[in-house]
Order: structure tokens, then C-alpha cells, then sequence
């Protein structure tokens, strides 16, 4: 328990006023410095009573980039008696400081919700937090509880992409090309044991070791789709694209993982994630730290699937990235298919989202 700032100027206040007083030889002031002191002792009364409440906050959580978000607090008094007075005071740097409580009712839980700053992606510490009360003057307040700090992750926007389209021009040859990796997928030797078909068996190696030896195929699970972004500063005229560019990525690689298509998504710097059967979540984390990098070199290429890659509106020469679709951020115009790649221009991400579906009604 403790005086508040006005708590203290009151109490020294009320002693001045008394000092005043006692040498002036003035009532007023006294009596002034006396009502005062009475003040302060009613609010420390008042504080004072004991009271036990729980607090439950949620868990991490994620958020989309530039969308209202909020972070609900509950709390519940196990008293007898209804509380007032109950605050939220925030020792971290993200929120506001003070957020005033609704009344507390016995065994009725109560909640608060918090803003989330979703300015700008990446991991958001809210809290921690001290539960307090103080009295209706704010002259004292006392600590009831403590509130650990919640970690938010600020992702960037998803919008609803209809990936075919964008793979539609080179789908063929990414199939193509994953038929071959399918077909060279590597075998192994093991001995022979009762059981194994005869056609497995490798004679040659067998001969040589001097006991059989059969074939044991290795399927090597390889995704469908692989998203490239590049995270070059130089790709990108403005912090604003570069944002652009993640969300694009975003949406692609979770688009395409709603639909039950296995998806890499790598960064120019040799970061990567993978989605699919419609978890996305480790796609969304990588994206939500991604940095702009004075890197220009992707950091491999890719001999399966189909390669999309997102840059900026400043991009150099990508005919190393291996990509069958560039989609090219901050850029007006229409797309443009060669035999080798097929280049999307948008200006911005919402340019990629599929439009919704029309309903229809039957006529009676």
C-alpha cells in the first residue's frame, strides 16, 4: 500500500497547512490541515479491506498486421462484497498505462479488453501488469495482484488467393518436373528377409556382399508449391512495398495450405517455413520477423514443384531463382507470360485476392 501522487501532495498540504496554522495562529488552516488528514486516513480504510481476486489472461496469441485487435483480461473476486476502485496498471512499454476496472461482483467474472498495437508485424510483449485498488479521491492505492506479460504476434494480412491462376501457365512443366524428382527419388540395399518379394532383390550387390540384398524405395515427400520471397532492401522503393510483399507472400502460401497443397516458403536469406493439411502458423511466425537484408543471392534453388516468387518494384535480373511466376510488388500493368516465366504486376496485396463468390438463387 502506498500514497499516489496526489496522496502525497495532500498529506504534505495538510501539513503545511498545519504548520501555517499552529504559527499564524489561524483555525482555518487548521482545521483545514485536520480535514485533510482525515481524508487521507478514510481512503486508507477504504483500501485496506482485504480482498482476493484472480486473474486469468489468455495465452500467446496472433494478430494480422494493420487490424483492430484486442487482448481480453479476466478477472474475479472471490469477496463477499461487490469491489470498486480496481485498476489495470501496465509496467511495459506497449499499451496504455492505467485501464480503469468495471466494478467486480462476487463470483462473477469480469473482463477488460486491451488494445494491441498492430502497427507494425512482428512479436508484441503486452504487460506485465499490477492489479491494484484505490480510492474514490486516488489519494492511495494498494497492489492486490501481479499479471504476467502476454507475448502477441503481430503476422502480416492474409487475403483469400486463388493460387491455380497463378500457376496455371507452368503448371504443366512444375508437374512435370515433379513426376521426374518422383521417379529418381533414391533406393536403398538391406538384406533379404523371409517375406520380401524375389523382384526386389538386387543380384548384383548380392553377389558381391554374399548374401541377398533387396531394394527398399525411399519416397522423398516433396511440397507442391515453394514461395520465394525476396527480402533484398535494394528490391523494394519503400518500406510500405516491402510490407506489401510480405503480405503477399503470406496469402499465397497460406492460401495454397488451406487447400491441402504441401508449401515452402524460403526468404532470400535462407530462412523457411512449411505449411500444409491447412497449418500454416510456422509460415505466418517466419513471415511476421522477416527484415529487409542487403542479400541479393537466393539461397538455393528448387528442383521440384512450382516456384513462386514475390519482390519488389525494384528488383534486378531473377532468372536464377528458378521461380515459373514473379509477382512483382508497387508495379501497374498486366501480366506477362513468357515460355520461361509469367510475371503478375500488382500494386499492392489486395490486388491478389480473389474476388468472393457470387450466390445464386433458383427461380420457383
Amino acid at each position: 500500500m502506498g500514497l499516489t501522487s496526489r496522496g502525497v501532495g495532500a498529506l504534505l498540504l495538510a501539513v503545511s497547512a498545519l504548520a501555517g496554522g499552529l504559527l499564524l495562529r489561524l483555525p482555518e488552516l487548521v482545521a483545514l490541515a485536520v480535514g485533510l488528514g482525515l481524508l487521507v486516513t478514510v481512503s486508507v480504510v477504504a483500501v485496506a479491506a482485504s480482498t482476493t481476486v484472480d486473474v486469468f489472461p489468455p495465452g500467446s496469441s496472433r494478430v494480422a498486421r494493420d487490424l483492430p485487435a484486442s487482448l481480453d483480461v479476466t478477472l474475479l473476486d472471490h469477496g463477499s462484497r461487490s469491489l470498486s476502485g480496481m485498476r489495470l496498471r501496465s509496467t511495459g512499454p506497449v499499451g496504455p498505462a492505467v485501464v480503469g476496472l468495471p466494478r467486480l461482483l462476487p463470483g462473477v467474472p469480469s473482463r477488460v479488453s486491451l488494445t494491441i498495437p498492430t502497427e507494425r508485424r512482428g512479436p508484441v510483449e503486452m504487460g506485465p501488469w499490477t492489479v491494484e485498488r484505490v480510492d474514490a479521491w486516488l489519494l492511495v492505492r494498494r497492489r492486490v495482484t501481479r499479471v504476467p506479460a502476454v507475448e502477441v504476434v503481430v503476422v502480416p494480412r492474409v487475403y483469400p488467393v486463388a493460387v491455380a491462376p497463378l500457376l496455371s501457365m507452368h503448371g504443366q512443366h512444375a508437374r512435370s518436373r515433379s513426376r521426374q524428382a518422383a521417379d529418381g527419388d533414391v533406393s536403398t540395399l538391406r538384406e533379404y528377409v523371409v517375406g520380401d518379394e524375389v523382384r526386389r532383390v538386387h543380384w548384383r550387390s548380392s553377389a558381391k556382399i554374399g548374401t541377398l540384398m533387396v531394394t527398399q524405395h525411399v519416397e522423398s515427400r516433396r511440397p507442391g508449391v515453394h514461395v520465394l520471397l525476396d527480402v533484398s532492401a535494394g528490391s523494394y522503393a519503400s518500406e510500405a512495398e516491402f510490407e506489401e510483399a510480405v503480405d503477399v507472400a503470406a496469402s499465397i502460401a497460406v492460401s495454397a495450405a488451406l487447400t491441402g497443397v504441401e508449401v515452402d516458403l524460403t526468404t532470400t536469406v535462407g530462412d523457411s517455413a512449411r505449411a500444409g493439411g491447412g497449418r500454416h502458423a510456422g509460415v505466418l511466425d517466419l513471415l511476421a520477423r522477416v527484415e529487409p537484408s542487403m542479400t541479393t543471392v537466393p539461397a538455393s534453388r528448387f528442383e521440384a514443384g512450382s516456384v513462386i516468387a514475390v519482390t519488389g518494384s525494384r528488383a534486378a535480373a531473377v532468372e536464377g531463382w528458378g521461380a515459373h511466376t514473379l509477382v512483382k510488388v508497387g508495379v501497374a500493368g498486366k501480366r506477362v507470360a513468357t515460355r520461361a516465366l509469367s510475371v503478375v504486376p500488382i500494386l499492392r496485396a489486395s490486388d491478389l485476392a480473389a474476388p468472393p463468390a457470387r450466390s445464386t438463387r433458383g427461380s420457383s
